[in-house]
């Protein structure tokens, strides 16, 4: 004989329901970032007829860029102007400030930012066209330069598999 009974009536079941409302916003939105991802186009990207791109496995999407900077073996431009010459990649130690910074790269691209308001540079993307032969040193310092001009959205291309 047990001292304690036990009640034997049972609660009622209660009923889960899930909020199908806020579900469906949510598969609505991540529907539209998978279709606007699928649905953008990378346009070409054309290099310098002296500058041979890495490879890259992978997809990016290309924009149109007002800035461009071609590194090959003898030269360095930007927008199809040569800025600073080359010794196989390197900079010469006569195109070199104090601190060790190419003198034509900085003092251009500052120029160009000045004729711009912030916003405006800042939009216009720059893109690095590298020679798949150029030291990461030589591409690092102009990443550098650009970033320290005031160009905030910096691209580096590479050829894609085909």
């Amino acid at each position: 004989m047990s001292m304690f009974r036990r009640n034997s009536t049972t609660m009622p079941e209660k009923t889960v329901q899930l909020p199908l409302a806020p579900m469906a916003d949510v598969f609505i939105v991540i529907l539209i970032f998978i279709l606007k991802s699928l649905a953008s186009d990378p346009g070409a990207l054309a290099p310098n007829n002296t500058v041979s791109l890495p490879t890259a496995n992978g997809q990016s999407e290309a924009q149109a860029t007002e800035y461009r900077i071609d590194i090959s073996k003898d030269s360095l431009s930007l927008n199809e102007q040569s800025l600073v010459t080359l010794s196989n990649y390197r900079f010469r130690k006569e195109d070199l400030d104090e601190k060790g910074l190419p003198k034509g790269l900085q003092e251009t691209l500052q120029k160009k930012l000045q004729g711009q308001s912030g916003a405006v540079a800042q939009a216009n993307p720059m893109t690095v066209y590298a020679d798949k032969e150029a030291p990461y040193d030589t591409v690092r310092t102009v990443l550098s330069i650009a970033a320290d001009s005031g160009y905030s959205r910096l691209q580096i291309a590479v050829a894609g598999d085909r």
